[in-house]
């Protein structure tokens, strides 16, 4: 996870690591940068206001399970081999049985990559939080308002993503020319609700950053993106649903009605 204190804002921004974290940190670093505005990473602190980048909870437990899977494969020797040692420890071989040991595997886990995002968000120097997160039980919005207070904003990531693709489709629709009428049309579309508070041309260059840096690490294979829906079935499915709950609630992702044509193998 990475934590960037913004002093000149009163601000803190959050992305914790399998939530688009490198792209959002080196776009928020360089967008900071050319403000003149400095940036403390990684501070002692949070400060009073504070912006927290989540990702949808069902696509970022797949997701971190296929990363597991990869880096038992291509990570560094000890790594791989502290990874390897897990799942066997944990009874894992294959996505369904992490599916159904996944309570057990948070017990053993300690690496954020492959436990509940939240785990690093709330996370203090005498407590990580791991089972108490997925048991519906637990009042999770009660430890995030003990943890930050009531001056914190969730911010989802896949919006980033929705709003550059509006506006880029807008952009496209007004069929942008060269003439002499042109004007910087670009700085009066769709804002993110992170950067209300600049102008739109802060905005386009926060997109400008973000397409950049995606373009990059999709080229390097930085970001692996994974169609899980080829490789589970419905059931499996359904009990990941369960086990984000929490978190998806909290977050504020509603849990659409499944398609059952949408996966290959549809076990009832």
């Amino acid at each position: 996870m990475t934590i960037l204190n913004i002093k000149e804002k009163d601000l803190t921004i959050i992305i914790p690591v399998k939530n688009g974290h490198t792209l959002l940190y080196v776009s928020f670093i360089h967008l900071f940068k050319h403000l003149n505005i400095e940036v403390e990473v990684k501070p002692s602190g949070v400060l009073n206001n504070v912006h927290i980048f989540v990702r949808n909870p069902i696509d970022r437990f797949f997701s971190s399970y296929y990363w597991l899977d990869y880096m038992t494969k291509v990570g560094s020797e000890v790594y791989k081999n502290n990874l390897i040692t897990l799942l066997k420890k944990t009874n894992i071989s294959d996505i369904d049985s992490y599916i159904n040991q996944y309570r057990n595997f948070l017990i053993e886990c300690d690496d954020f990559h492959y436990i509940p995002q939240s785990c690093q968000i709330l996370r203090t120097e005498h407590k990580i939080y791991k089972n108490e997160l997925i048991d519906i039980q637990t009042d999770i919005k009660l430890l995030y308002n003990k943890n930050f207070g009531s001056n914190y904003k969730i911010f989802k990531i896949e919006d980033i993503n929705k709003i550059i693709e509006g506006n880029t489709s807008s952009l496209i629709k007004k069929n942008i020319g060269f003439d002499g009428s042109y004007e910087p049309i670009a700085f009066n579309l769709n804002k993110f609700d992170f950067l209300e508070d600049y102008p739109g041309d802060i905005n386009f260059l926060f997109s400008t950053f973000y397409q950049y840096f995606k373009n990059i690490y999709t080229k390097t294979n930085h970001h692996k993106n994974i169609d899980y829906t080829d490789k589970i079935n419905l059931p499996q499915y359904k009990l990941v649903c369960s086990l984000t709950e929490n978190e998806r609630t909290f977050f504020g992702y509603d849990l659409k009605e499944i398609d059952y044509k949408v996966f290959k193998k549809t076990l009832i």
